[in-house]
């Protein structure tokens, strides 16, 4: 499901239901006997709004930042590719052509296998073979000492950073909001938008109108963090902060 299709779903739901709520109660409760509700009900829907308000707040900042953190690893992988390519210049020219051949196999695999699938929400790990090639070309490696000695700890250093890298996308990848916080956003949006029920507006038109802007509020946040949750899907477009190059220049 696209992130149009998901909003419309949980945006318009959670609008759509507190407007069918208010109907509904304003239908078989008489207006005098929502208003003696509003003294307790007002403080009440103060201390519950507040505490919902900060809950939800934590959770978009923890999506938000995982996101963020998921594009500063796609261009550390991106570039520690691309470093890996520029060092192998130091090498001697039999070594320089066996490790970039691995590498360009690398990096096509994470573009067409790694990437693709976990932007559909798959956890395909079509590099695994090319990763174990790579290390162990690396680790092959019989530098001379001076310069290439030198440049052979570069490779090294820089070839943590894509490990870094790739570990932190297969592991993200697979993680998100646990269900049980799913359940507790869930049901304290709906129990804030029930107390909103309780209050006697004279008017109907401004009572729905109030209610479904709460709820619009809210269903925005919880599609926020559902689209955040998974910083990898096609619509944030992390793969094209880092792995937006053409993997044949990796070739000689």
């Amino acid at each position: 499901m696209g992130a149009t299709a998901e909003g419309f779903v949980i945006v318009g739901g959670g609008t759509l239901f507190a407007i069918a709520g208010v109907l509904l109660v304003r239908g078989r409760v008489e207006l005098e006997a929502l208003r003696a509700n509003h003294d307790v009900a007002g403080y009440i829907l103060a201390v519950v709004g507040t505490l919902y308000a900060v809950l939800l707040g934590l959770v978009v900042i923890n999506v938000q930042t995982k996101y963020d953190q998921a594009r500063a690893m796609a261009v550390q992988e991106a570039n520690a590719c691309s470093n890996l390519y520029q060092l192998t210049k130091t090498l001697p020219a039999a070594n320089r052509s066996a490790l970039r051949t691995v590498l360009a196999d690398y990096v096509k695999q994470a573009i067409d296998e790694d990437w693709n699938a976990i932007a559909r929400g798959q956890q395909k790990e079509g590099t695994n073979e090319e990763y174990r090639k790579l290390w162990q070309a690396i680790a092959d490696l019989q530098p001379s000492p001076g310069r290439e000695e030198v440049a052979y700890g570069a490779i090294l250093s820089t070839m943590q950073q894509l490990s870094d890298a790739r570990r932190f996308r297969k592991v993200t990848g697979r993680t998100g909001v646990s269900p049980v916080l799913w359940l507790i956003l869930i049901a304290g949006e709906i129990v804030t938008i029930l107390f909103t029920y309780f209050f006697g507006v004279t008017s109907l038109r401004s009572h729905l109108a109030m209610v479904a802007f709460m709820a619009f509020f809210l269903s925005l946040n919880v599609f926020l963090i559902a689209l955040y949750d998974d910083p990898y899907r096609a619509d944030l477009e992390v793969k094209a902060a880092g792995f937006n190059f053409d993997p044949s220049i990796f070739r000689e």
